[in-house]
């Protein structure tokens, strides 16, 4: 199964092991146990260090899609229908997000905390190659493809799909719901896999290499 080792995951978290190892005992940390270890999923991880923060709350499935569709105007993409669709005041809600965002030394906590409802995720096996899946019409390359976040992509795919292909796309590629999938599916209204997009997606998988990505980007001149 995918995921930190327990010392690993000390050092990410910046704890001792001792710690990591009294969290998973009290529930938490999620974990499971691999045989006579315990491994640390990188969600679980992401979700513990975005609950560490306090006053982050997750944002409604609408409101997290407008924020996305924010920082993706700030990135130079033109405001799409999750901006056009919401009210004056929630627009104003979402402009003090971003300047609080870019303002943070942090930005990918905040990003991983607000925006987890912004699509539905499902992690599965594809058998065959992933990049087959990748060129399938109804989806786009999300997570680390993004060549603007620097990143080179590693052993799990994550494509994003219309909610209203996603169904068809699982039956017709054969996928097979696992915890430790090389398939991180994410289905939502429209698919998105634009800069904004793909720096939410990095956000939310966390580990120091992601959230320096995630700091540079929104760190870089931009219009602010």
């Amino acid at each position: 199964m995918a995921g930190l080792s327990v010392s690993e995951a000390a050092v990410e978290l910046g704890l001792s092991r001792q710690r990591v190892v009294q969290l998973i005992g009290a529930g938490r940390l999620p974990a499971v146990r691999v045989g006579r270890v315990w491994v640390i999923p990188e969600v679980g991880l992401a979700e513990f260090r975005a609950a560490r923060r306090p006053g982050v709350r997750p944002m409604s499935a609408r409101m997290a899609q407008g924020m996305v569709d924010l920082v993706g105007q700030h990135l130079g993409a033109p405001a799409g229908e999750a901006w056009s669709g919401l009210a004056d005041r929630d627009r104003s809600r979402l402009r003090r997000h971003w300047e609080q965002l870019v303002a943070d030394p942090d930005p990918a906590v905040l990003l991983r905390g607000w925006l987890p409802q912004r699509s539905r995720v499902e992690r599965f096996v594809l058998a065959g190659d992933p990049a087959d899946l990748l060129a399938d019409p109804r989806v786009g390359a999300g997570g680390a493809a993004h060549p603007g976040l620097g990143l080179s992509g590693g052993d799990v795919v994550e494509p994003h799909v219309a909610e209203a292909d996603r169904a068809g796309l699982v039956s017709d590629w054969l996928l097979v719901p696992a915890l430790d999938g090389n398939v991180l599916l994410r289905s939502e209204p429209v698919v998105r896999v634009d800069l904004a997009a793909c720096l939410a997606d990095v956000a939310d998988a966390g580990g120091g290499r992601n959230e320096r990505a995630v700091a540079g980007v929104l760190g870089s001149g931009i219009s602010r």
